[in-house]
């Protein structure tokens, strides 16, 4: 279940 393509794991990674 990918919310807009993002993860809780990318969305940290895009972050940092």
């Amino acid at each position: 279940m990918n919310k807009k393509g993002f993860t809780l794991i990318e969305l940290m990674i895009v972050i940092a």
